[in-house]
C-alpha cells in the first residue's frame, strides 16, 4: 500500500491517520478467492416476487400505447 504523508505540520493528524491506516491494512489476509453458490434458492425466489411486482406495475391495456 502507498501512502501519502506530508510534511506540513497543518497535515499532521491527517497523516497520523494514514499511516495508522495502513499499518491496519498491512496486517489483513485475505485467503484464496471462492465461487459463492446460492444453496437456499434465493435468487429464484426474489425473481419470482421481482416478475409479480412488475405485473402489478403495468399500466392497464387501456393506458398502453399501441
Amino acid at each position: 500500500m502507498l501512502v501519502a504523508a506530508s510534511p506540513d505540520a497543518a497535515d499532521a493528524g491527517e497523516t497520523a491517520c494514514s499511516l495508522a491506516f495502513a499499518a491496519r491494512v498491512r496486517g489483513v489476509e485475505l485467503g484464496a478467492a471462492r465461487r459463492q453458490l446460492d444453496a437456499g434458492g434465493d435468487a429464484a425466489a426474489l425473481r419470482a416476487e421481482l416478475a409479480a411486482l412488475r405485473a402489478q406495475a403495468r399500466p392497464p391495456p387501456s393506458c398502453r400505447k399501441p
